[in-house]
């Protein structure tokens, strides 16, 4: 009896381990997957970008890349002239400019 009740705990505990590692590989392999494609994505976008510039000499405001929010101001007599905003989306909103603004007085 004791015997068989080895031969079932350890059926059973082989089961659920291999239901483990099953998931987690299934899980962990999804998750690369995911960040490889994101990876590919952004080294693509890179790619055009970089296709599209000028010599590197004509270079006037650094490519666009990434989910990054950067921005740059041209300032004349401590006020501002122009901001030029290097992330996808061509948005600037109020916050950037009184940041700027905040940033000009200090």
């Amino acid at each position: 009896m004791k015997n068989l009740k080895n031969k079932i705990f350890i059926t059973i505990f082989s089961i659920l381990t291999i239901s483990l590692i099953t998931v987690l590989v299934f899980y962990h392999s999804s998750d690369y997957l995911r960040e490889r494609n994101k990876i590919k994505e952004n080294l693509m976008f890179i790619k055009e970008e970089k296709e599209m510039l000028p010599p590197k000499e004509d270079i006037k405001e650094p490519p666009k890349f990434m989910d990054t929010s950067i921005y740059t101001f041209e300032i004349e007599n401590n006020s501002i002239k122009r901001i030029i905003n290097h992330s996808r989306n061509n948005n600037v909103n109020v916050e950037i400019q009184s940041a700027a603004i905040k940033i000009i007085n200090t």
